[in-house]
């Protein structure tokens, strides 16, 4: 069972052989187990007339030279048979591809740029794998980009990408996310990130939200973008009054 590219080595990351198993007169059922937690055999037992296993390598150690892993097949009133299995890997893996929908973003945090009212911008971006060995990796270089999920299975998925800004800037600052697998080339998508400083401060936002657990004879004035202004600071224009649980248009002259 050689585990290289060249020699059956498996997309998967395996190398599979099938063992048929006859039993005559058993008791019971017909039982193999490995040695090693490199080999795997499947089902763990046949029934006493029996049937055929499928061994399943899958390395963990490289090695210039074959080790044997021995897979025990037993039964109750039965001796046991030893059959082993020859195994080499050299280290490399069959290579694999990744792609990703775009590799470059610009994610600016500014009110004006798309910056959201609880402080974040998102862009997506698919991630394509092919012949992928185990699953794919996502990370950012930085922690004010977050991404979900950081795993992906190896045929690929949809990343998003979260930019939740804590230093600003004048300029935009690239910050690399790296898409990787066992066996394939890193992929990185750049980031190109910058905030001003300026974010979005929750308000009153109409006459819906202005609450109305006060006092009865309070009277309070908003201006129609909801943002409220002391009597005293009123100029001419039209403005919300709030009298208590009544809720008026009025003009200032």
């Amino acid at each position: 069972m050689t585990a290289d590219a060249d020699a059956g080595f498996k997309a998967n990351g395996r190398v599979v052989r099938e063992l048929t198993v006859t039993g005559t007169g058993i008791s019971g059922t017909i039982k193999a187990s490995s040695s090693n937690s490199q080999i795997t055999v499947s089902p763990a037992t046949l029934p006493a007339q029996g049937g055929t296993f499928t061994i399943v390598y899958t390395p963990t150690k490289a090695s210039t030279s074959y080790v044997t892993i021995p897979v025990t097949i037993s039964a109750d009133n039965a001796d046991a048979v030893t059959v082993n299995c020859k195994t080499k890997w050299s280290g490399k893996y069959p290579a694999g591809s990744l792609a990703v929908s775009a590799t470059t973003f610009w994610m600016t945090a500014d009110a004006d740029a798309g910056f959201k009212s609880n402080g974040y911008v998102t862009r997506q971006f698919n991630v394509t794998g092919s012949g992928i060995i185990g699953e794919i990796s996502v990370r950012s270089s930085d922690s004010q980009i977050t991404v979900s999920p950081a795993t992906l299975p190896a045929e690929g998925g949809t990343v998003t990408m979260t930019f939740t800004p804590t230093k600003s800037g004048t300029s935009y600052v690239t910050i690399p996310v790296y898409v990787s697998a066992l066996n394939a080339s890193q992929v990185t998508v750049n980031c190109k990130t910058k905030w001003s400083g300026r974010r979005y401060t929750k308000g009153v936002s109409g006459i819906n939200d202005v609450e109305t657990d006060v006092l009865a004879d309070s009277t309070e004035y908003y201006t129609l973008q909801g943002v409220r202004v002391e009597a005293e600071n009123l100029t001419p224009g039209l403005y919300i009054r709030r009298q208590g649980n009544t809720v008026t248009k009025v003009v200032i002259r």
